[in-house]
């Protein structure tokens, strides 16, 4: 599974799932879309937008789409996800921790 950062782009895809294609799953309400992180346990995708200083989750499908933070954030870039340990890391530019 390959996923990667779309810079100043409008969408959220997973591309490539296992080779079978490509599917968006959000598109709207995103400035910014900057890391994106899959949770293959609970299969969600999360994500950060540095347009709007959120991180968000939505499942792999973009149902049941919410924002995690929106406070004290500025320009998230890089998410990873941890599922079997139920941990989400992220960082910022730094000085603005």
């Amino acid at each position: 599974m390959t996923s990667r950062s779309i810079p100043h782009a409008e969408y959220i895809v997973t591309l490539w799932w296992l080779f079978l294609g490509q599917e968006v799953v959000v598109d709207s309400e995103i400035e910014r879309p900057d890391g994106v992180a899959i949770d293959w346990v609970a299969r969600n995708i999360y994500w950060t937008d540095t347009g709007t200083d959120h991180i968000e989750v939505a499942r792999l499908n973009g149902s049941y789409r919410k924002v995690l933070i929106s406070e004290d954030l500025y320009e998230p870039r890089a998410i990873v996800v941890d599922p079997l340990d139920g941990l989400v890391s992220w960082c910022t530019l730094p000085g603005f921790l």
